[in-house]
């Protein structure tokens, strides 16, 4: 049993993990560990030069121009910024409206010179196609940085490219992402070098500290690889103002302090709503601006590359870990853990009477929060640690070790139920018998005493006194007889309990005669029974469904998984709590009462619907939600054992049928009990004229 349950929560979880569902939760719980974070300081090594539509009305120009771009790098290196970086592709002449064509041209040469001259300015490519080419200068000086991006299944930008093209054996190719190539070169002036391992993992050092970047292998868990390139975790810096900011037409016209680029890092950039690059970033998934996408508001490609430089350069100068997933022993830890956390908690309450299910559920949550706060913890560190698999795999295992321990309380209570009916019956065995020798040998006293008044000489006196005293033994006998019977009848509803409960081969195939099998046991219980029934006058109704005939005709592959034994274990035993409530309600009432006990069956959208009513005494209010429970009886009289009508409702819940009960306290009682037709296919038979026409051909 044990393999499965661990086949019960191992086959969901994979189903799940297959699935994306636990994938997303996973990016869910990321996501919202950096929007929990406490606001950050600026960033000040960084500075970014915005172009946006002020710029694009101010200078009139849709496009920087380059005469504009050139005249914003001079002003930009003439206050000696460490790196200069324009994250805006210029692979051609871009021309300015405002310029004649020898001005462009002039303007042109004039940046092409600044790329010449210009020992730290960078410039971009996309290296993943649709390429899109670099300035060839900056190329030939190898100062030019891809702006491709990893982006997972929700679009949302967590992971930025170490490089973004492998060789054919899995080594870095071509040149690295923009914000990785700044963060090295920035080190490089504080003396601070690079290399990379064979793990194709890069490490920032210098004499006393170093940072590793190790690419990811499994994204988010036990996800699949980014085969396009190198990745790593960019650990996001979170504040309202991450970054100074200045727009182009304010550098142009010396609107900037004069030492505002000084010993930094500025980029150039293009944040205008009609042509930018947008993303959307962990940072801002639950945010809502003018500029949202799916996932809330929406952050330019400039800002990411600042984002991945001040991720790698504040992890290396002051400390700030870089984002890395989590050990895998972490997670099997925290996996063990919280399963053998459940598992303690239930088998502790196990045998409790109350609901297992509502016991151990206040420590279920508790071990989810346990776990989340750890996720959100490793977070804080610097650490992603997936937890949704663990969460479901608890989760399934609470479910299903319930539900495991639940059928067998049931299984206990039944085979406790067979001991106590086994054992009953062992004591009971001779008891009916002997009585009944009793009585024989009763009666042959009696009709000896009749015997000897007819033939001894007493006084009339006498002769009345022996007679009295001989009906008194005979009311006696049939006290004696009535409560034998009584005990007949127990026997024989414990071995009905037992011939259900061993009943290990149940009869499954074509539906069989359902009218015709309901009207022999009625027929059988009323004769077998209930032989003073005319004493009643018992008026008995049945009323049989004909298309349940017709039906098993027309859908000859059809099924109740029932067998006749179990079907009369369920009527007998209604029949039998009909019975005893008419005939307690005949001691009571008037003789206009006529005892009636209607049977009924109907065929109902492919389930056959068994009634049983009569008019008896009904079944009082506070007893209607106990009636099936075992050893429960309503009946005024010591006659009801509490058996019968909880085997009937085991019966038919087994078989995935219905049972319930109507009831009016004085007026009667209905049970409504309904069986499913099963309908299936004669595989064989059409496996068989499957061959048959293979032969003919």
């Amino acid at each position: 049993m044990i393999r499965y349950i661990l086949l019960s929560v191992i086959l969901p979880v994979i189903l799940l993990s297959w699935s994306g569902i636990l994938k997303n939760l996973d990016l869910a719980f990321y996501d919202l560990g950096f929007y929990l974070r406490s606001t950050e300081p600026i960033e000040e090594r960084i500075i970014l030069v915005e172009w946006d539509e002020k710029n694009l009305q101010y200078l009139e120009e849709t496009t920087i121009s380059d005469n504009t771009l050139s005249s914003l790098i001079e002003k930009i290196k003439a206050q000696q910024p460490r790196l200069i970086a324009f994250d805006i592709y210029r692979d051609i002449p871009v021309t300015s409206p405002n310029l004649t064509d020898q001005e462009n041209s002039q303007a042109y040469n004039r940046l092409q010179n600044l790329f010449r001259s210009t020992p730290n300015l960078f410039g971009i490519e996309k290296v993943v196609p649709p390429k899109i080419n670099p300035p060839k200068i900056l190329k030939e000086k190898m100062q030019v940085g891809a702006t491709d991006l990893p982006s997972d299944q929700d679009r949302m930008i967590r992971r930025a490219y170490i490089f973004p093209q492998l060789t054919n054996e899995g080594k870095p190719a071509g040149i690295p992402y923009l914000g990785v190539g700044l963060a090295t070169k920035y080190l490089e002036k504080q003396g601070w070098d690079s290399r990379m391992f064979d793990d194709n993992s890069l490490e920032v050092f210098n004499q006393q500290n170093s940072i590793v970047m190790n690419p990811l292998k499994a994204f988010a868990g036990a996800y699949n690889d980014d085969k396009a390139g190198l990745d790593f975790l960019i650990n996001w810096r979170k504040g309202k103002n991450i970054f100074k900011r200045v727009s182009t037409a304010e550098v142009i016209s010396n609107q900037v302090p004069s030492d505002l680029f000084f010993d930094r890092l500025v980029i150039i950039g293009n944040v205008s709503s009609d042509t930018g690059d947008r993303h959307t970033l962990p940072l801002n998934r639950w945010q809502r601006t003018d500029r949202t996408g799916p996932y809330g508001a929406e952050t330019f490609g400039v800002e990411i590359v600042a984002q991945t430089f001040s991720s790698i350069v504040s992890a290396a100068l002051d400390k700030r870990p870089l984002m890395t997933p989590a050990p895998k022993i972490m997670e099997i830890i925290l996996f063990l853990g919280s399963i053998g956390g459940i598992i303690k908690f239930i088998d502790k309450y196990r045998f409790s009477n109350k609901n297992l299910y509502v016991v151990v559920l206040p420590y279920a949550f508790s071990i989810t929060g346990i776990l989340i706060l750890c996720t959100f913890i490793a977070h804080r560190l610097g650490s992603w640690l997936p937890i949704a698999w663990i969460l479901a795999s608890m989760w399934i295992a609470y479910i299903a070790l319930i539900y495991y321990l639940e059928r067998e309380r049931e299984q206990n209570k039944i085979h406790a139920l067979e001991g106590f009916n086994e054992n009953l019956l062992h004591n009971l065995k001779n008891i009916p018998e002997n009585i009944s020798q009793g009585q024989d040998a009763i009666c042959d006293h009696i009709k000896e005493i009749e015997y000897t008044l007819i033939s001894e000489h007493l006084t009339d006196e006498e002769k009345i006194d022996i007679v009295e005293r001989l009906e008194t033994i005979s009311d006696t006998v049939v006290e004696i007889e009535a409560q034998n019977n009584r005990i007949r009848k127990y026997r024989r509803t414990s071995e009905q309990f037992l011939r259900y409960c061993f009943l290990n081969v149940q009869e499954s195939g074509k539906l069989f005669d359902v009218n015709q099998t309901a009207k022999q046991i009625v027929s059988n219980y009323f004769i077998v029974e209930c032989e003073n029934k005319n004493n009643l006058r018992l008026n008995l109704i049945e009323q049989y469904d004909p298309k349940i005939n017709y039906f098993s005709q027309v859908n000859s592959n059809s099924k109740i998984n029932l067998s006749p034994a179990a079907l009369e274990i369920i009527i007998v035993n209604l029949l039998a709590n009909a019975f005893l409530a008419v005939k307690a309600k005949g001691k009571t009432a008037t003789n206009r009462y006529r005892p009636t006990i209607r049977i009924k069956t109907r065929l109902i959208n492919n389930n056959i619907k068994f009634i049983i009513e009569d008019n008896g005494v009904g079944i009082p209010k506070p007893y209607l939600k106990k009636i099936f429970l075992p050893f429960k009886s309503y009946h005024n009289e010591k006659t009801g054992y509490g058996i019968g009508l909880y085997l009937a409702k085991k019966i038919v819940n087994i078989h995935r049928g219905i049972l319930r009960v109507e009831s009016v306290e004085g007026k009667g009682s209905k049970f409504i009990f309904t069986l499913p037709i099963i309908m299936y296919r004669n595989h064989t038979s059409t496996f068989n004229n499957f061959l048959s026409f293979f032969r003919q051909n």
